[in-house]
């Protein structure tokens, strides 16, 4: 095996995501600079995504093997994200041969980097009810697969019933369609005209989704934040929109990934999970001036 011919040789380590860009990427490169490794993207997408086109990609995943690689660092959440963490830790599975890193979800044995998805929940709820006195928040959330919004739901009705405010399971909101540009419309169609459900605040699970949400309110005529607050996890690198929302350490985790790979292949240990912590910034679309600051 690759990994363990030759000591001397420059290690050569695997990033297999749904992107080969973005932060995460970014950390990656820059971690692999400092410790003198090779990185090697596998930009495929999804498990079982809906899209074959983009599907397709995944073709990718048969060229990770121990004669290319010396370990693997794999986005196990983001790749659940059609499937579950079930099938996601299954499909794992294939490369225990390789000494391996998880992202955004513990994979059994395997040194893994999450995000206290719960934590960041739990500020954006907070910030909607008790900094803007909003009664009456709903949720947009991903996949009913993806791991990390099973725990999102969790945290906004523990934090909702902990606030005093009756959880509306018509207030929830999963988009059929992936395509950023509709999500706004669909999920405004399906508040508004079909459930007639009442709101003054959208909590969305990507920023993304939330500057399709504000395209959507615009054109129905409602202004931001007088008529809803918006906040999201994350901003939309491709909005102008100015989002309060909960950051993710998207370059951290891609830089501590690499050195708990190179740490594990140069004999030493890795803890078993490391979990990091988002942070919290504001914007005007909740009514905030822009600015960071801890709930």
């Amino acid at each position: 095996m690759r990994h363990n011919s030759n000591p001397v040789q420059r290690l050569t380590l695997g990033l297999l995501t749904y992107t080969s860009r973005g932060p995460v990427w970014a950390g990656c490169a820059q971690a692999a600079q400092k410790h003198d490794v090779n990185l090697v993207g596998f930009g495929s997408w999804w498990l079982e995504m809906p899209t074959n086109f983009q599907s397709q990609a995944n073709k990718l995943f048969d060229l990770v093997s121990t004669r290319s690689l010396d370990g693997l660092i794999v986005w196990s959440s983001a790749l659940a994200t059609y499937v579950g963490a079930e099938a996601a830790t299954r499909f794992c599975e294939r490369f225990r041969s390789l000494p391996m890193v998880s992202l955004g979800m513990a994979l059994p044995t395997i040194p893994s980097i999450i995000v206290d998805e719960y934590s960041g929940m739990c500020d954006l709820v907070k910030h909607v009810v008790l900094t803007h006195k909003r009664r009456k928040p709903a949720l947009l959330l991903g996949s009913e697969q993806h791991p990390e919004m099973k725990t999102r739901l969790r945290a906004y009705r523990d934090t909702l019933r902990a606030c005093g405010i009756a959880f509306r399971q018509e207030g929830v909101v999963i988009p059929e369609t992936d395509r950023d540009e509709l999500i706004g419309i669909e999920v405004l169609n399906t508040l508004l005209d079909k459930r007639h459900v009442e709101f003054d605040s959208l909590i969305c699970g990507s920023g993304s989704a939330a500057a399709s949400l504000i395209e959507a309110l615009h054109q129905r005529g409602m202004t931001l934040p007088d008529d809803v607050a918006v906040v999201s996890f994350g901003q939309s690198p491709d909005s102008n929109a100015s989002l309060t929302c909960v950051n993710y350490p998207y370059f951290e985790q891609g830089s501590l990934a690499v050195d708990l790979l190179v740490e594990q292949l140069r004999g030493g240990a890795s803890p078993e999970r490391v979990v990091l912590k988002t942070w919290f910034s504001t914007g005007m679309s909740c009514g905030c001036r822009v600015g960071s600051h801890a709930i």
